[in-house]
């Protein structure tokens, strides 16, 4: 069984992530790499102290941002090859990143960056995401051609569900996501999960900081009072049969 000591180098939510796919418990876990998770880490990691560690890793940071910002990708018609030709052409710019190496070198199994096509506001956007599995893992190429393949076909739903299963949720889950607005078509999973918390979040606390000491409810004043709280998966559950309101059996799941 996997220790925390594996993952204790990896970000926040993302060392939780990391150990269930390596104590097997899910086949997958990734992040997306974008303007929101850089500034997010920034954010988080001068919130914490001042030790030598988190100024190592807010060089990281930095530089990965840096060289983020500064890619550029155009191309003259949104057609699968023209997007095939972009992504090989960019491909070995998210595996240069620091930060990409970082987290390649902190994760002890398989770890692997791939570009990330998305529709947002009716624009195509390049991105990327960094991929974590203990074994089994999907060929990378294949991954790829089917982004580029739902994004050209404006049909995010069909590779949102691939995602999940790579993630190792079961289809009553990926099933229940996709139903009415809880996935638009548009936009990355993340946005769509972290919605919730736009207005929950106490600022103030977090830029005054350190919140390293500070419990989860002072950050979030009356979230988990509310129904939203339970639109986020425990890091371990189990499966359990349950009869839903409609009257048919199905399966559930519950904290460990």
């Amino acid at each position: 069984m996997a220790g925390q000591t594996e993952v204790k180098a990896l970000p926040g939510i993302l060392a939780f992530d990391a150990l269930v796919v390596l104590e097997g418990d899910r086949r997958g876990a990734s992040v997306q790499l974008s303007d929101r998770y850089f500034s997010a880490q920034e954010a988080a990691l001068q919130a914490v102290d001042e030790s030598e560690f988190v100024q190592y890793r807010l060089r990281i940071v930095r530089k990965s941002r840096e060289v983020w910002d500064e890619i550029q990708i155009d191309f003259p018609k949104l057609t699968t090859e023209n997007l095939r030709t972009a992504s090989n052409r960019f491909r070995n710019v998210p595996e240069r990143l620091p930060e990409v190496q970082y987290l390649q070198r902190s994760y002890p199994e398989v770890c692997f960056v791939v570009p990330e096509w998305m529709r947002i506001d009716g624009k195509v956007k390049y991105g990327a995401r960094v991929y974590f599995f203990r074994e089994h893992p999907p060929d990378s190429v294949d991954l790829v051609d089917r982004n580029i393949e739902a994004t050209v076909q404006n049909d995010r739903e069909a590779f949102g569900s691939y995602q999940g299963r790579l993630h190792g949720y079961p289809d009553c889950c990926i099933g229940y996501f996709r139903e009415g607005d809880r996935f638009d078509g548009e936009g990355s999973l993340e946005v769509h999960s972290i919605n919730a918390l736009n207005d929950v979040v106490d600022e103030r606390r977090v830029r005054e900081g350190p919140i390293a000491d500070t419990p989860i409810g002072k950050l979030l004043p009356g979230f988990f009072e509310s129904p939203q709280s339970y639109a986020f998966f425990a890091h371990g559950f189990i499966r359990s049969q349950v009869v839903r309101q409609h009257g048919r059996k199905g399966y559930g799941y519950t904290r460990r």
